[in-house]
């Protein structure tokens, strides 16, 4: 599954034993003038926890002005662990971030500017909120399978005049023994187009491939969004006006969805600049319209329109 639809640069990480540190190689970027540095922790799991959690930190320097994504691509843990939730805290010089899982293929061994990579077949979360606890209903959780990659998201964003740290610190909460195995749904709007000084709602509907259960939902908008619906055959089942910090709901019990039933959300775009708003990763000169969540199915849902 390819989570996001925005431009990543992934960073590998040296390969490390489990329960010790993982620093990232220093290197040139091609083609760009961000590097990523961090020589603290990259990923740890603490030794007396049981399970442990697992630890994330992501730090980088942001010039004034600048706005891109950038990832690094670190080892996971070494035996099949089942997340449940999270504790993110995103601190100033960033606008969102995220972790995905990446099953298979090699991890890039310096930092390249990154693409819709095929190798990264999972998401685990995506967080636009400062501060975001979140723990999965029901029981659920998401495996991380021994062997795989972690490869953490950061959207770097500097509008000040000086200088800023990008810094991120993540807590995946692990337990031994879920009741039942969760995967991550995407429903992506493309074809984003909001002439100047224009109002525009953008709709899309995708169609269950499966039988799934639905835990839990959020949204994800740049600036000029001022609203997120979406509903199950006609139902409302999600709504927020804040583009910043959305809406994240949980459904227990779950919301249960057949094969064939209707997701459609829409996105009310007010475009007060003198430009057309297409979709990119530019929180305050694109738009992006999506929706995602968490579902007890077989297999990740993405849906692209």
């Amino acid at each position: 599954m390819k989570l996001y639809p925005w431009p990543l640069l992934l960073v590998a990480c040296t390969s490390v034993p489990p329960n010790h540190d993982c620093t990232v190689q220093d290197a040139t970027v091609p083609e760009t003038d961000a590097t990523f540095i961090d020589t603290a922790h990259a990923i740890d799991a603490t030794p007396d926890a049981a399970p442990p959690d697992i630890l994330l930190h992501y730090r980088d320097p942001v010039d004034p002005g600048v706005e891109g994504v950038k990832c690094i691509d670190v080892p996971g843990p070494a035996q099949d662990t089942w997340v449940t939730g999270w504790h993110v805290e995103r601190h100033s010089g960033t606008h969102h971030v995220g972790v995905a899982i990446r099953r298979v293929g090699a991890p890039y061994l310096t930092p390249t500017k990154c693409s819709l990579d095929p190798a990264i077949d999972e998401g685990i979360l995506l967080s636009t909120q400062p501060v975001l606890d979140f723990t999965l209903p029901g029981g659920a959780a998401i495996l991380v399978p021994a062997g795989a990659s972690l490869i953490i998201e950061t959207h770097e964003l500097n509008s000040a005049p000086e200088p800023v740290e990008a810094s991120v610190d993540f807590k995946l909460h692990t337990t031994a023994k879920p009741e039942r195995s969760a995967y991550l749904l995407a429903l992506l709007a493309g074809g984003t187009n909001v002439p100047p000084a224009t109002t525009k709602t953008l709709t899309s509907t995708c169609y269950a491939p499966r039988d799934l259960q639905i835990l839990a939902l959020t949204s994800h908008t740049h600036a000029h969004s001022t609203a997120v619906t979406a509903t199950l055959n006609g139902k409302a089942v999600y709504s927020s006006t804040t583009w910043a910090e959305p809406a994240a709901p949980t459904f227990d019990p779950p919301l249960l969805v057949k094969m064939g039933d209707a997701m459609t959300w829409s996105c009310t775009v007010a475009n007060t600049t003198a430009a057309t708003l297409t979709q990119c990763q530019n929180r305050d000169t694109c738009e992006m319209c999506e929706v995602l969540g968490y579902a007890i199915m077989p297999a990740p849902w993405d849906c692209r329109k």
